[in-house]
């Protein structure tokens, strides 16, 4: 699809508690929603760097530390959520699009290859930038090609043989994507694997309340929820942010959290879990502080 028209959106202090799935307040001083990849060649161009500005996706997988951010942030606007069927086998996926629009579309084409991501709240650039995976399966082992605006503000297209993955890591995740080319298997068991695993999600994870995901990346061979678990820290609650009874790698937004309540418990867990196991949990999330 090609996205060249339209005028960016530009908007002034902007609360950000909808833009984030932990639902913290938080104002933006400058929101920049791009309606074209023009909006966005020249806001690569205007940034010093990409230091500059936080980049927002769906929400999840980020946490905002501070009530007043410092920096604009920019948004992909709906010219950026679209789903165009290039082959048989193939999708053009814009990055604006929501994961679980994209798992409906697989569902009514039988087209195989995203079930065990199904459920994450993330939208498919998001997903790319940070190579999610879930059940063993990596979104960008899909990925045949993306396209891409580089620090210069120039479009450019990556093969596949040109991403370099490995968990939780991109080397996409320093540019801003604006579509990509995924390759599927044909099936007709595709619904029926979605909602296996969709069940499987709802059994292991919280829904209850707002959270940004896994807090913690899982250290080799074991995962960061049992390490918490075996420290006694599921249920550990501080002002209005808890360790989810569920999930122990889940902080959720029980009542007003705020950034200081979900930090203090990030500091126990890791010292808990150094204290016990002789390990330093690494964060997945994303921190937004000024």
């Amino acid at each position: 699809m090609d996205v060249r028209t339209h005028k960016p959106d530009v908007r002034k202090k902007v609360s950000l508690k909808i833009f984030n799935t932990l639902r913290l307040e938080a104002i933006a001083p400058i929101m920049f929603v791009a309606h074209s990849t023009d909006d966005l060649s020249e806001f690569a161009k205007r940034v010093c760097s990409w230091d500059d500005f936080y980049l927002l996706g769906a929400g999840s997988n980020i946490f905002i530390e501070n009530d007043i951010l410092n920096k604009p942030v920019l948004i992909l606007g709906k010219e950026f959520s679209y789903i165009e069927r290039v082959d048989s086998l193939s999708l053009e996926i814009g990055a604006a699009t929501a994961l679980s629009k994209v798992i409906s579309y697989t569902i009514e084409q039988n087209l195989r290859g995203l079930e065990e991501l199904a459920g994450i709240p993330a939208s498919i650039g998001g997903m790319m930038a940070c190579n999610a995976s879930s059940f063993g399966k990596e979104l960008l082992s899909l990925v045949e090609e993306a396209a891409v605006i580089d620090e210069s503000g120039e479009i450019k297209h990556v093969k596949k043989s040109d991403i370099r993955y490995s968990y939780r890591r991109s080397s996409l995740e320093n540019c801003i994507i604006i579509k990509a080319i995924l390759r599927f298997d044909e099936a007709c068991d595709v619904r029926e694997k979605v909602i296996s695993y969709l069940g499987k999600r709802l059994d292991m994870q919280d829904f209850s309340y707002p959270s940004a995901g896994c807090i913690f990346k899982n250290p080799l061979n074991v995962s960061a929820g049992y390490l918490i678990d075996k420290c006694g820290l599921k249920g550990f609650r501080v002002g209005g942010a808890q360790v989810s009874l569920k999930h122990g790698n889940f902080i959720i937004n029980r009542a007003d959290a705020k950034a200081g309540d979900i930090n203090y418990i990030i500091a126990v867990i890791k010292e808990r879990v150094n204290e016990r196991f002789g390990i330093i949990l690494e964060e997945e999330i994303v921190r937004w502080k000024i």
